[in-house]
């Protein structure tokens, strides 16, 4: 079942008076418990990073259906209007999903303008996060030093993209931790708040913002995540990893004139 097929089902569901609760997705019109990434406090974190690396104008790119999207959204301009930094309606850019293509289509909207509109970019997911990299490295830009990049999760592609994605990691086994606590509770009889319960996420500083490799040093990934990472039931994060061998055999693009950052 899709997420939004999910959604729509989700008030009869609720209206079954069944013990629910849900992970990674929340509809407080509902009232039902729910885990999610504390989406607004991690995004905080990103634009904060950004800023120190001296940008001060900000894309968001996602699926703005979702609603953890929608949250990351509000905590990005909370945060961009704290610093007096620019997130401007056009530099939130809407996209039909959180995966390879939305990133493609959101950074090829980026690139319509005469310039590029903003100096970072930060993503629904680190699939979308892919997508961007690679529309802008094929547009001759260069990450980071023409758009810093940021994505969200953690997941195993993220290091494997060329130059390593940093993201904002997510604990999963929290949120199957937290949730089965909750249904017990609620199987139990124990009053349950009919909230988003929010997990916070860690802040995974690699190349793909400006930082250096050792801020964030971590042994590399292992046979096993490799493995799962090619055979996924995904198919887009196997193009991703195809996509960073062809960027790591040596440049493929042209280098562009002029100044090296536009900061």
């Amino acid at each position: 079942m899709d997420r939004r097929s999910f959604a729509r089902g989700l008030p009869a569901l609720a209206r079954l008076g069944l013990p629910l609760v849900t992970v990674a997705y929340h509809d407080p019109e509902v009232g039902y418990p729910a885990v999610v990434a504390d989406n607004r406090q991690g995004v905080q974190e990103a634009v904060r990073h950004l800023i120190a690396h001296g940008h001060r104008r900000i894309a968001f790119i996602g699926w703005l259906e979702y609603p953890c999207d929608r949250g990351t959204v509000r905590g990005l301009s909370r945060r961009a209007g704290r610093e007096r930094t620019a997130c401007s309606p056009e530099l939130v850019i809407d996209v039909e999903d959180n995966n390879l293509p939305g990133g493609r289509t959101g950074a090829r909207r980026l690139l319509e303008g005469a310039a590029l509109p903003c100096t970072a970019v930060v993503a629904g997911t680190d699939l979308t996060a892919v997508g961007v990299m690679e529309v802008l490295q094929v547009a001759g830009l260069r990450v980071p030093d023409d758009v810093a990049v940021v994505g969200f999760n953690d997941l195993t592609v993220a290091g494997l993209t060329e130059p390593p994605l940093t993201t904002l990691r997510t604990r999963f086994d929290e949120f199957g931790r937290r949730a089965a606590n909750l249904l017990l509770d609620e199987i139990s009889g124990i009053a349950v708040p009919r909230i988003a319960h929010r997990v916070p996420v860690a802040l995974i500083r690699r190349r793909s913002c400006g930082c250096d490799t050792a801020d964030n040093l971590e042994p590399p990934p292992s046979a096993e995540a490799l493995a799962e990472c090619g055979t996924a039931p995904w198919p887009l994060t196997s193009c991703a990893w195809r996509c960073s061998q062809c960027l790591r055999s040596g440049p493929r693009y042209p280098e562009r004139s002029g100044p090296a950052s536009r900061r």
